[in-house]
C-alpha cells in the first residue's frame, strides 16, 4: 500500500476564491506596520473587585429538631405488614397499571403517645462554591441568624478550601468550597433572608421593580433603510481579480 502524502496548493482556491486575489485566505490583513488592531488592549482583569465573579453558588440550609418524642405501643393486632409497593413486579399487567404510586395506606391499628422531651434544636449549614478570576473567595461565615447569635456547631466540623483551577490568561482562576455548620442558644425571632450571590449581583431583600426590560432583538444584517432620502452606499467587493 502507498504511503498516503498530503498536497498542498493554493489556500484561496481550496476555498472557492480566485488564486491572484489581493487577499489571501488564512492570513490576516494587518494594516501598516503590521499589528493586529488588539495590540496594547487590554481586558478587565481583577483591579474591579466586584467585576472578579465567574461563579458563585451558596444556600443556607436549616434543620429542626422539634423535641416532640412519639412512644409507640406494643402490637395491638396482627394485622399484615405495611408496604410502601402498590403493585408486584411479578404482574403482568405492571405497564397497564395506573393511578399508582407509593402506597402509604397503612394495614395497622394504632394510637400511640405524643410527649415533648426537650426544646426544639436548630442547626443551620452555610455551604456553597465559587469561581473568581485573579483573587481568592473569601469564605463567608454567619454572625447572626434568625435575629439570634450564629454559634459554630463544633458536631460537624468546618469544611473549605480554595484552590488555583486554571489559568486565565496569564490571571489564576481560583474555585472555592465551604461548609460551615452552625447552632443557636435561643429560639430565633426572626426570618432569615437568604445570602445575596455576589456573581449575579443580587440580594434576596431587593426592592421588586415595577416591570423587566424586554429582550433586545438581534440586528438584521440584511436590513435596508425605509428613508428614501437616504443615500445608498455601495461596497466594494474585496475579492477580486488583479
Amino acid at each position: 500500500m502507498p504511503t498516503p502524502f498530503l498536497v498542498i496548493g493554493n489556500e484561496n482556491q481550496a476555498n472557492g476564491l480566485p488564486e491572484n486575489s489581493q487577499f489571501q485566505a488564512g492570513i490576516s490583513n494587518y494594516d501598516p506596520p503590521g499589528s493586529p488592531v488588539e495590540q496594547g488592549a487590554f481586558l478587565l482583569g481583577s483591579q474591579e473587585a466586584s467585576a472578579s465573579w465567574m461563579y458563585y453558588d451558596i444556600a443556607l440550609a436549616c434543620i429542626l429538631d422539634s423535641g416532640i418524642v412519639v412512644h409507640r405501643h406494643l402490637p395491638q393486632v396482627n394485622n399484615n405488614a405495611d408496604t410502601l409497593a402498590s403493585c408486584f413486579i411479578s404482574d403482568p399487567n405492571i405497564d397497564k397499571i395506573t393511578g399508582r404510586g407509593v402506597n402509604i395506606i397503612s394495614n395497622d391499628e394504632f394510637t400511640d403517645t405524643i410527649q415533648r422531651m426537650a426544646h426544639s434544636v436548630y442547626w443551620f449549614r452555610l455551604y456553597g462554591q465559587a469561581m473568581r478570576i485573579g483573587l481568592q473567595v473569601p469564605i463567608p461565615g454567619l454572625k447572626t441568624v434568625g435575629g439570634v447569635q450564629a454559634i459554630p456547631h463544633d458536631a460537624n466540623p468546618q469544611n473549605a478550601w480554595n484552590k488555583i483551577v486554571g489559568n486565565y490568561s496569564g490571571l489564576p482562576l481560583w474555585h472555592a468550597y465551604w461548609s460551615l455548620w452552625y447552632t443557636v442558644a435561643e429560639p430565633p425571632t426572626s426570618q432569615q433572608v437568604p445570602p445575596s450571590n455576589l456573581a449575579q449581583h443580587i440580594a434576596g431583600d431587593v426592592k421588586l421593580p415595577d416591570g423587566m426590560q424586554a429582550p433586545f432583538s438581534t440586528p438584521d444584517d440584511l436590513a435596508q433603510s425605509t428613508n428614501p432620502l437616504q443615500q445608498q452606499t455601495q461596497l466594494q467587493n474585496p475579492i477580486g481579480n488583479k
